[in-house]
């Protein structure tokens, strides 16, 4: 997988068994339309316990889930992030939930399988 992009060029994702008498095998070969207008997008996180892997759109500031077994699409885009975003996000899955944190002081909770947001957290600082 080409880790980022720009100018809108498709994006592929391909995938490789590991699966013993099948390593090397691929498993698929899938070519997305990347989001309208200038943005970069870069692989998110993977979660293999959760069979997702995700997409990030840094100028829009949105998220994208795909079916790791199949590279199917799931979900996305989010809703945009706080407009800070777009300067430093990370991102974690844990226990079925996408969390992103960064610059904006903001942490936000997604469903993994559907891409929901379940809740914000905005830091304050004293």
């Amino acid at each position: 997988m080409v880790p980022a992009s720009t100018n809108n060029p498709p994006f592929t994702v391909w995938a490789i068994s590991l699966k013993p008498g099948q390593e090397g095998q691929l498993l698929y070969r899938k070519t997305y339309d990347a989001p309208p207008g200038n943005v970069t997008i870069s692989i998110g996180r993977v979660s293999p316990a959760d069979r997702v892997f995700t997409i990030w759109c840094k100028e829009d500031r949105t998220h994208y889930g795909y079916n790791l077994d199949t590279g199917n699409y799931l979900w996305g885009p989010t809703e945009p992030e706080f407009y800070l975003s777009y300067l430093e996000t990370w991102s974690i899955i844990y226990n079925g939930k996408l969390y992103t944190h960064g610059t904006k002081g903001i942490v936000d909770c997604y469903n993994i399988q559907n891409g929901e947001k379940l809740w914000s957290y905005a830091a304050i600082d004293p």
